[in-house]
């Protein structure tokens, strides 16, 4: 038994020579092994929470593209956004006209360039103005065709281009727009003869 003993006991014990580890560098190795540890699970877990802010971005602009879809479903009411700006609902009204003027109906850009000319729920500013009457006009509506020529008259949110706001006002004067064509007779310019589309009535162009 006595040899046994001994025999373990030179098993175990260091090596004549063999500096014994101090308490403290074994405290500091399982510290390091901890370290190490948390920062794995940490790299682990960073492409999780990205993805996860990734599907919830995706998930707003889903939510921001079905909302603009619903308020361009609707039927456009020019009176009932006024009337709505006019109550201070402004957010919601602005946001359906904006939308539907994007798609390119032109009386939702003449509303929305009635607003920025009258900094009507929205800050004042005649390039914008300009810039929605333009597109409207593009599209043949008589009233942007006037209102834009009024702005090319003065020079205002536009370039000073007196030709061109005389075409403008004999293209709306053509479709019977009734303050063009007193505008142009105020110029000394004879109104053309009214264009009347096949199967159409001709319009009374009383403009605003």
């Amino acid at each position: 038994m006595t040899l046994q003993r001994q025999s373990i006991s030179a098993e175990t014990a260091p090596a004549s020579g063999a500096a014994p580890v101090p308490a403290g560098t074994a405290r500091n190795g399982l510290l390091l092994a901890g370290s190490l540890v948390l920062a794995a699970v940490m790299v682990l877990a960073e492409p999780a929470t990205a993805a996860e802010h990734a599907a919830e971005k995706a998930g707003e602009k889903a939510d921001e593209k079905t909302g603009a879809k619903s308020e361009a479903a609707k039927p456009l009411d020019l009176e009932g956004i006024r009337e709505a700006i006019g109550r201070g609902e402004a957010k919601k009204a602005l946001l359906r006209l904006r939308v539907m003027a994007s798609q390119g109906n032109p009386d939702a850009q003449l509303l929305l360039g009635d607003l920025f000319m009258e900094g009507q729920g929205i800050y004042q500013n005649y390039s914008m103005a300009g810039n929605w009457y333009k597109k409207a006009a593009q599209a043949g509506n008589a009233d942007s065709q006037f209102k834009l020529a009024g702005l090319y008259l003065k020079g205002l949110g536009v370039p000073l281009y007196i030709g061109r706001s005389r075409e403008l006002l004999i293209s709306a004067a053509q479709q019977g727009h009734a303050r063009a064509i007193e505008s142009l007779k105020n110029r000394g310019i004879e109104p053309p003869p009214m264009m009347v589309k096949e199967g159409e009535d001709s319009k009374d162009g009383k403009g605003k």
